[in-house]
């Protein structure tokens, strides 16, 4: 580690432990830190003293933690806030100028700064961080179990955790923007030290960090997917999985969340070796969503009881996303791209009766989060926004699924695959998908904007907006002589009330999630609907998505 890696709050020793700063560093009367053994093996550092201007870049002068946010720090939780005060060697008898006594002051007020800047970090992670992650909240959440558990000991948890928090407060505090890479690097060096030594590498503690640096990557940079940190998760987990036969809870969390990551990559790049299950039906899991087990399950954190139909939904991303890549590129058919329709639909069609067959979980088998903001009712919501939105994607890119079945919209009968009843022209297809987006956004609108699975919304918000077209009559008014000629009925009311729902919902979440993702998830819906608006009726968002290089994590 370099020098600096001293103001993060730990570091690293001769024996591969991590210690807190606090412990190991001591003031001189110079405005020096020097370090100390304090018990701990560190004697080959003990020489070592770094001048406090070193350490200035991550100091806050104007960070105030007893007003931060009007709360005080949970210090019960985190590594108490040092007071430079007691490490100042001050001699008694000796006197000295009212100039000295300034220049220490100014040194002890900032080092109170230097050492509250990361405990309020950690404090901010713990009380919102999580929550802004996680679909529910409460002391049953594992992953807030796991870093609980394991923050103060792990180097790598803790600057992981440091560097999610920093990157949520940089649009308040922009220069938290600096903090939080720097952070970010520091935890992903551990995390690749940690990979190289020998022995078992899948302690939950390097798991977990491995999961948030790679899931979060898009919270410093929007159009960082984190492919290779998935493929490294993935790689670690089942490694683990021929090594130890383990259901636990923690490594059911792992996969779990390994699962949901891979969906949403899905609609967004081109994963290798995850559409070998298309054709196989869906199993039962020893998760939250199993109608089977006998007594009632937790919710996963990132997916809460929509285990399965993630799963489906994955399968439905890559088949959408290879097809509409491979079509994108063709002028002329050859026989291969025939084979390889055929082979598209096919899938497309396991994947149709997959969805329309999959059973939501009941409510007397979820036990209750604990969560006073995220209800059972929310996560049956959820499950269900997600199934429709999977057969909206299979009817839009494949629309002969939704010809042998079409008839007139009703809600109802959605679920329920009938005869069609006449064959629909191209109008009539994209008005029952427009009720299907707009069936979507009303299982959203129904549940209260504070629930924490707004953390699963933004895809399904993408989703359902993408097919909010105006009626080609709307389109095509134009400006009369005597005025503005306007057509304006039912249909488009309901449009316009949805387009303003969805904007609304995601320009408020840009106060909560990380700025820089949810901006480039707001500018992808609204150059949807600017292209739709110019008649192009069958646009699609994946389609937009990689033409306009807005691809960024939805969840």
């Amino acid at each position: 580690m370099s020098d600096h890696s001293v103001a993060t709050g730990y570091l690293g020793a001769t024996n591969q432990r991590s210690f807190p700063l606090y412990e190991m560093c001591t003031w001189d009367q110079t405005g020096s830190l020097v370090l100390r053994a304090g018990g701990d093996p560190v004697s080959d550092l003990n020489q070592q003293a770094f001048q406090l201007t070193d350490l200035v870049d991550i100091a806050v002068s104007d960070f105030d933690l007893e007003a931060w946010d009007g709360r005080q720090s949970r210090v019960s939780k985190l590594p108490s806030p040092v007071d430079a005060r007691s490490h100042v060697n001050e001699p008694e008898d000796e006197p000295f100028s009212s100039q000295n006594q300034h220049q220490q002051n100014a040194t002890v007020g900032l080092s109170q700064h230097i050492f509250n800047l990361p405990s309020a970090l950690s404090d901010y992670f713990f009380r919102e961080v999580i929550a802004l992650f996680c679909a529910w909240d409460s002391n049953h959440n594992i992953m807030r179990i796991i870093t609980e558990n394991n923050f103060q000991s792990s180097g790598m948890l803790y600057h992981t955790m440091q560097s999610m928090a920093a990157a949520c407060l940089a649009k308040d505090l922009p220069y938290l923007v600096a903090v939080g890479r720097r952070e970010r690097a520091q935890a992903l060096q551990l995390v690749q030290s940690s990979l190289k030594r020998p022995g078992p590498s899948t302690q939950a503690d390097v798991v977990l960090s491995m999961l948030l640096l790679g899931h979060g990557a898009c919270w410093f940079d929007p159009l960082n997917l984190g492919v290779d940190h998935f493929k490294a998760v993935r790689t670690v987990l089942a490694r683990r999985n021929l090594e130890v036969d383990d259901s636990s809870s923690i490594w059911s969390f792992f996969e779990g969340s390994l699962e949901y990551w891979a969906m949403l990559l899905s609609f967004l790049t081109n994963i290798d070796d995850l559409d070998d299950r298309i054709e196989q039906p869906t199993t039962n899991y020893a998760g939250p969503q199993s109608i089977l087990l006998p007594s009632p399950t937790l919710p996963h954190p990132f997916s809460g009881i929509s285990r399965d139909v993630i799963r489906i939904l994955t399968d439905v991303g890559l088949v959408v996303f290879r097809y509409r890549k491979r079509i994108s590129r063709l002028v002329f058919w050859t026989e291969q791209d025939l084979e390889f329709f055929h082979k598209s639909i096919k899938k497309a069609r396991l994947l149709e009766r997959r969805l329309l067959s999959h059973k939501s979980a009941d409510s007397s088998t979820v036990m209750e989060p604990g969560d006073e903001k995220t209800s059972v009712s929310h996560l049956q919501k959820m499950d269900e926004a997600y199934r429709c939105a999977g057969l909206l994607q299979l009817y839009r890119v494949f629309p002969d699924l939704l010809a042998e079945r079409y008839n007139p919209w009703d809600k109802d009968e959605l679920l329920h695959s009938r005869p069609a009843s006449k064959n629909p022209t191209a109008e009539e297809q994209n008005v029952w998908l427009t009720k299907l987006g707009l069936h979507i956004l009303g299982l959203l609108r129904d549940i209260p904007f504070e629930s924490h699975t707004r953390s699963m919304q933004p895809f399904l918000l993408v989703t359902a907006s993408s097919e909010l077209r105006y009626p080609s009559a709307v389109l095509k008014a134009k400006f009369q002589s005597g005025g503005l000629r306007t057509v304006c009925d039912h249909a488009s009311i309901e449009i316009a009330r949805a387009r303003r729902f969805t904007s609304s919902r995601l320009s408020a979440y840009s106060h909560i999630l990380p700025l820089n993702k949810v901006k480039k998830i707001l500018t992808l819906v609204n150059t949807i609907w600017e292209v739709s608006d110019k008649g192009e009726h069958n646009t699609y968002w994946v389609d937009v998505a990689q033409r306009e290089r807005l691809q960024t994590i939805m969840g």
